[in-house]
């Protein structure tokens, strides 16, 4: 593999390691959505917040006012899925590959269509998180969630 291939090949190695490491499931969504119930058996508040996204506004702005506040929320998610990959390749792999990332993670990302590149990018300006890492994080939503969020664009 030469170095412009190692990024993506450690990306769909990762990729492999997390299908293999969960079991088959579907898309969760189903009629009951939103759900109804407004608490938790503990007691906590689950009530989802509205917000309200100007898709007019610069791709790199879109979302500061809203993932700003959540910044630490965000990287405890980058935490949580940068460990669970440390547990399936381990702690090296993991390292070298987000170095890696950090690198080429701009021409990986200009696979993506441009708005969404550009929202990335202001996201993690606006957390200070790394573009490494959100795309990381995007991956394993893919991944795990089995639904998707990407969208491919043509040009006409």
């Amino acid at each position: 593999i030469n170095n412009a291939m190692a990024p993506r090949a450690l990306l769909l190695a990762c990729c492999l390691a997390f299908a293999a490491a969960r079991k088959p499931a579907q898309c969760k969504m189903h009629e009951d959505y939103p759900p109804t119930a407004k608490t938790l058996p503990s007691g906590e508040n689950k009530t989802v917040e509205w917000f309200v996204l100007d898709l007019d506004a610069p791709a790199q702005e879109r979302w500061t006012g809203l993932v700003k506040p959540r910044t630490e929320g965000i990287q405890n998610l980058v935490d949580v899925v940068v460990d669970v990959l440390k547990d399936i390749l381990g702690a090296k792999k993991v390292e070298s590959m987000l170095t890696i990332l950090d690198f080429t993670v701009g021409s990986n990302m200009k696979a993506w269509p441009n708005d969404y590149a550009e929202e990335v990018a202001g996201i993690a300006r606006a957390t200070g998180i790394h573009k490494s890492e959100l795309f990381l994080l995007q991956m394993a939503y893919e991944v795990w969630g089995l639904c998707t969020s990407m969208v491919r664009t043509t040009r006409r």
